[in-house]
């Protein structure tokens, strides 16, 4: 096989998953991020805390895309790069997936 990685899925030899759950679990989560105030209308909202009366219009509009976004960046040596188109794509769905968990 002229790649670098042989037969190893994709999945595995890149570490999809783990690479996600870390990725997603250094996000900015604190009161000041976007995603923190999301957080705490969701979870205020869950616990059935009257102050945020927003949250159903906001499940009903926001669930499916809330706007997170998150940007990495992926770096191939010459001879792996015949993968990192569909790196990126599984990498991608893995942390939408790792977010949306």
């Amino acid at each position: 096989n002229s790649n670098g990685r042989g037969k190893v899925p994709l999945e595995l030899y890149y570490e999809i998953g783990r690479v996600a759950e870390e990725v997603v679990g250094k996000l900015d989560w604190t009161i000041a991020a976007s995603r923190g105030r999301l957080l705490r209308r969701v979870t205020s909202s869950i616990k059935g805390d009257s102050k945020c009366e927003e949250h159903d219009v906001m499940n009903k509009s926001s669930e499916a895309d809330d706007g997170f976004l998150c940007r990495i960046a992926l770096q191939f040596p010459d001879e792996l790069l015949v993968d990192a188109s569909e790196v990126c794509w599984l990498m991608e769905e893995a942390i939408s997936g790792v977010y949306k968990n």
